[in-house]
């Protein structure tokens, strides 16, 4: 049987990363870097890429779990991670200022790239007084016209992650499992963050330490010789949360694209022991070619005419970013 692919959706700081943790016995792929905008106040570090985990559930069926980035910047991952995936679960943060709206956020932005009729929703962070109860949320979700499986859900239970994944199982692939039907009460100690160990009410007691510095690194006439080279169409430089510090490439995907190869290289040499990757080259004899030059700080794309050669163009551009 081919594997059910789920995704994990939610805000920053609903526990989607704990989830996929708590349901893989922390055997996943996580994409977490630290914080550098006010997001900092609720968590220390933020998913750039997507997090990736397996779940077994009986000797003939197998679940692979995708977890999006919850930034806004990020969002563009979405479409990619949803594409044939089979079901949906949103996480919601109870104790955030209004959980219907990002309620309301999720189920239309994901309803663009697959079908919602196997959704369920857990709302974390539920140990306190703060917040709507689950009886308002099924009144949202009779006001948005959706039907889905509604659970109090402690990110880090593996009970309740797996419940939640089950729901959200085509019809006839849920699996019987040895817990109870009502969710499994929230314990009263408050839910910490994935990454912070901080409620999620509270800001840590001390800032997070401050960031590398991202100024261009590479002085403006760098990358005005880069753009000289023979064949080169544009540049692009990011930093290693994704973030765009200048670029003269006017295709918005493809600035994304770019900012997306550089956090996720980092995941893909520790999973497949592949050693450091230093160089990401894309071709095509249409559109032209795509060299990625990772760096741990930076990122650098370069985009070239199609019949431009790769490798020399790419030697050269090394020789005058003087990368080791």
């Amino acid at each position: 049987m081919s594997p059910y692919k789920i995704i994990v959706t939610g805000p920053v700081g609903a526990g989607k990363t704990s989830a996929i943790q708590a349901a893989t016995d922390s055997h996943c792929l996580v994409t977490d870097m630290p914080v550098t905008d006010i997001t900092a106040l609720r968590k220390g570090t933020t998913t750039v890429a997507m997090d990736f985990g397996v779940v077994d559930l009986g000797p003939t069926q197998r679940i692979h779990l995708f977890g999006t980035p919850g930034q806004e910047r990020f969002e563009f991952m979405w479409d990619i991670l949803a594409n044939g995936a089979h079901g949906l679960v949103i996480l919601l943060d109870n104790t955030r200022s209004n959980p219907y709206r990002d309620l309301k956020h999720y189920t239309v932005e994901f309803a663009r790239f697959m079908s919602l009729a196997n959704l369920a929703i857990g709302v974390t962070h539920c140990d306190g007084e703060r917040g709507p109860t689950l009886s308002t949320y099924e009144r949202w979700l009779d006001d948005l016209g959706l039907s889905a499986r509604l659970h109090a859900t402690d990110a880090r239970s593996k009970d309740d992650v797996l419940r939640l994944i089950t729901a959200a199982l085509p019809r006839g692939g849920e699996v019987a499992m040895d817990t109870a039907e009502d969710p499994v009460p929230v314990p009263d100690e408050p839910v910490a963050i994935a990454g912070t160990g901080e409620p999620p009410d509270e800001p840590p007691d001390e800032p997070p330490d401050e960031p590398p510095d991202d100024a261009l690194h590479l002085a403006p006439d760098k990358l005005e010789q880069i753009l000289t080279i023979q064949g080169v169409d544009g540049v692009s430089l990011t930093n290693s949360m994704g973030e765009l510090l200048h670029s003269t490439i006017s295709n918005e995907p493809l600035n994304e694209f770019i900012a997306y190869l550089s956090a996720v290289v980092p995941t893909v040499e520790s999973a497949l022991d592949l050693g450091r990757i230093q160089r990401v080259t894309l071709k095509s004899p249409a559109a032209g070619n795509l060299i990625v030059f990772v760096e741990k700080e930076q990122s650098l794309g370069v985009l070239s005419q199609p019949r431009a050669p790769v490798t020399h163009l790419g030697q050269q551009v090394e020789d005058l970013l003087q990368w080791t």
